[in-house]
């Protein structure tokens, strides 16, 4: 996707977190508390297991939350892969060399431990997460 990005994680929209959990803790997964996304309207909590991509399970925290279209139209479903960037402005310039568009300006993900973070949107493509995460 971009040279030097690393992969983060894949976003999973549910109707549940809580009700879902179980399920990755039976799978070998440790499940993260819950935490509250207020800027991007949702519940967020990460599924982790040595050796296994990240799973960042959202929930929508109301009904203007973005996730409740992605799950009325999909049911629950990964929706977008989060990649790690040393430079957020440098990796949306390159992805916006290639017509992908971001849905909004960067802000801090909570729960990304305060990183900023975009979304980025190509059709052919589908919706690409990036996070400025140094190594």
């Amino acid at each position: 996707m971009l040279e030097n990005a690393r992969f983060h994680h894949i976003g999973f929209a549910v109707n549940d977190i809580e009700k879902v959990k179980p399920e990755y803790v039976a799978g070998g997964y440790v499940v993260s508390e819950t935490v509250i996304e207020p800027i991007q309207k949702v519940y967020v909590a990460y599924a982790c297991r040595e050796g296994f991509p990240t799973v960042e399970l959202l929930q929508p925290l109301d009904e203007t939350s973005p996730i409740v279209k992605i799950l009325a139209k999909n049911g629950p479903t990964p929706y977008h892969i989060c990649y790690a960037v040393d430079d957020i402005d440098e990796a949306m310039q390159e992805l916006r060399a290639r017509k992908f568009m971001p849905l909004a300006k960067p802000i801090p993900g909570h729960g990304l431990d305060d990183a900023l973070m975009v979304f980025m949107f190509k059709k052919n493509v589908g919706l690409v997460q990036l996070a400025q995460i140094k190594e």
